[in-house]
């Protein structure tokens, strides 16, 4: 990550931030949006599924105050 702080009045943290910023900004190349804009969503129907085919959801989590973690699956089929 970037740099902590330490030591730096918060004037200086939040001119740093800033000037990161624009320069982040003035680094993005511009997008054409006229050319890029759909009248419909690209995918209009439903992918099928194979025959036989088991899902797999999946989530995690993390709680930083007690530096622990949770991991979850579910298996299903369509």
């Amino acid at each position: 990550m970037g740099e902590k702080p330490v030591g730096r009045l918060p004037s200086e943290v939040v001119s740093k931030a800033l000037t990161a910023a624009q320069e982040w900004q003035f680094a993005q190349i511009p997008i054409d949006t006229s050319r890029n804009m759909q009248k419909e969503p690209p995918f209009t129907q439903t992918p099928t599924i194979p025959p036989g085919t088991i899902l797999c959801n999946s989530d995690a989590a993390w709680d930083k105050n007690s530096e622990s973690t949770g991991l979850g699956w579910i298996f299903t089929s369509p």
